[in-house]
């Protein structure tokens, strides 16, 4: 009898990981798609576990993956991010990886902002809804706009801000922010199906980010508000995973927003892009 149980155990989990890896397939017409936002773990810095993801097949939950209370910078400093905000304006999706003149206008489709979006909030900020054009995306380009209304939740440091990160590095206190409203584009070489009732997520995977850049300058100054005006420059190059010329802390995480992101369809709705989903890297 236990046989038999571990038996029906055994093709029941073989049944729902088969379904679950499974790409719902084409969409027909326009699909209705949402789109969301969120900060994540990285796979290279936080191991997963078997059953916790056995059990969001049996159960699914939208939840967002956060980063680690704890994480380390290219130099093992002690990294802890406490709040961290964006602002976009204009988001547009593409057919293509890289932009073309010959781009037609069923090739892309864009959603007004602004949109204020917490990326440490519980769950992944889903932040619109619409129909579009694409059979498929491989690239979404946005453009960051200050936030003018500071959300409730928000820090007001945050207002005016097109970024903003509050943090320590080794227990020093550091803030970073931006009023930069510049373009950024997310890509990659796999198309993506857009399909109906399904969502599209932009994961910024911060430990990667974090782990790729040195943050030492932190502790070596007086004044630890980084934005345009202290961009915390150093002799040497500091973030050479993200980029080979810069030799900022400010650019460098402007640069990693960017970098460090995928967009994919968040198919079992657990608030993280899992290997097994669809996205364009």
């Amino acid at each position: 009898m236990k046989n038999n149980f571990n038996l029906i155990l055994l093709a029941l989990i073989s049944i729902l990981i088969s379904c679950a890896k499974k790409d719902p397939g084409t969409s027909t017409g326009n699909p209705l798609v949402n789109l969301s936002m969120t900060s994540s773990n990285s796979v290279a810095t936080v191991a997963t576990n078997f059953y916790n993801k056995l059990f969001s097949l049996l159960i699914p939950t939208t939840q967002a993956k956060l980063p680690p209370s704890l994480m380390s910078d290219s130099q093992a400093n002690s990294i802890t991010i406490s709040s961290f905000w964006v602002s976009l304006g204009e988001i547009e999706l593409k057919a293509n990886e890289a932009a073309e003149a010959s781009e037609s206008e069923n090739a892309e489709t864009s959603f007004a902002g602004p949109y204020n979006i917490d990326m440490l909030s519980d769950t992944p900020s889903n932040f619109t809804t619409g129909r579009i054009p694409l059979s498929s995306f491989r690239r979404l380009k946005y453009k960051f706009k200050k936030i003018l209304s500071l959300p409730d939740s928000a820090p007001t440091g945050a207002l005016n801000k097109a970024v903003y990160i509050s943090g320590s590095v080794n227990g020093k206190p550091f803030i970073f922010s931006s009023s930069s409203e510049i373009e950024m584009s997310i890509a990659g070489s796999n198309a993506v199906v857009a399909e109906d009732s399904t969502t599209i997520l932009i994961q910024v995977q911060i430990a990667n980010l974090i782990r790729k850049i040195n943050f030492s300058a932190v502790t070596a100054v007086t004044t630890t508000d980084i934005n345009e005006g202290n961009r915390l420059t150093s002799g040497t190059v500091i973030c050479p995973q993200i980029d080979t010329s810069l030799t900022d802390v400010y650019n460098c995480v402007l640069k990693g927003l960017s970098t460090e992101a995928n967009l994919g369809k968040d198919v079992n709705k657990d608030g993280s892009l899992d290997n097994d989903e669809p996205s364009v890297k």
